[in-house]
C-alpha cells in the first residue's frame, strides 16, 4: 500500500516537472514542445484540472501568437517565413482554419505574383491589352493585391487620356435629328 502511494506521489511530482517544463518552453517561444509536455502533463495526472486548463489555454495563446505572425509576415510579403509559421500552428492545432486559410493564401499569392510578372513583361513590350486581362484574373481572385493595383494604374498612365464619349460626325457635319413616330409604347 506504501509504494502504491509512493508511486502515485512520485507520478505527481513528475507531472508537475514535466508541467513546468511546458510552460517554459512556451515562454520561450518553443510552442510545440511546450504544448507537448503540457499534454504529456494532463495525460500523467487527468485528475490536475490546473494542467488541463494550462494546456488549453497555452493551446490557444500559442495558435493565436503564431497566427498574427504568420499574416503579418505574409504581409510584409516573407512567404516562407509565414509558410513555416502556419505549418507550426497545424501542428499544434491540425484542425486550425486561418492557419489552413493562410496556406491556401499563400499558394495563391505565389501564383498572382506569376501572373503579375508576366503582365509586367507585356506592359513592357507596351502590350496593354495581353498586361490588362492578366491584370483581371488576379483581380478577380484579390482585389485588394496592391502590386496589381499599382500595374493597373501604371496601364492606365501609360494608355493616355480616353475619350468618353466619341462624337458622330456626318458627311458635311451637319446636324442631325432623329424623330421617332408611331413608336410602341
Amino acid at each position: 500500500m506504501a509504494m502504491v502511494l509512493l508511486g502515485i506521489l512520485l507520478a505527481g511530482c513528475a507531472a508537475d516537472r514535466v508541467h513546468r517544463q511546458g510552460l517554459a518552453a512556451i515562454e520561450r517561444g518553443d510552442y510545440e514542445s511546450g504544448v507537448g509536455l503540457l499534454q504529456q502533463a494532463a495525460h500523467d495526472d487527468p485528475r490536475n484540472m490546473t494542467f488541463r486548463l494550462d494546456l488549453q489555454t497555452q493551446r490557444n495563446v500559442a495558435v493565436q501568437q503564431l497566427v498574427a505572425r504568420s499574416d503579418s509576415e505574409r504581409g510584409a510579403q516573407q512567404l516562407e517565413a509565414a509558410a513555416s509559421d502556419y505549418r507550426r500552428v497545424l501542428a499544434i492545432d491540425p484542425s486550425n482554419d486561418r492557419a489552413q486559410r493562410g496556406l491556401l493564401g499563400l499558394e495563391a499569392d505565389a501564383r498572382h505574383a506569376l501572373t503579375l510578372s508576366r503582365a509586367r513583361s507585356d506592359f513592357e513590350r507596351k502590350d496593354y491589352d495581353a498586361a490588362e486581362a492578366k491584370l483581371r484574373t488576379v483581380l478577380n481572385e484579390d482585389p485588394g493585391y496592391a502590386p496589381a493595383q499599382e500595374l493597373a494604374a501604371q496601364i492606365n498612365t501609360a494608355r493616355g487620356p480616353i475619350t468618353v464619349a466619341p462624337r458622330l460626325k456626318t458627311r458635311d457635319n451637319h446636324k442631325v435629328t432623329l424623330q421617332l413616330r408611331d413608336a410602341p409604347t
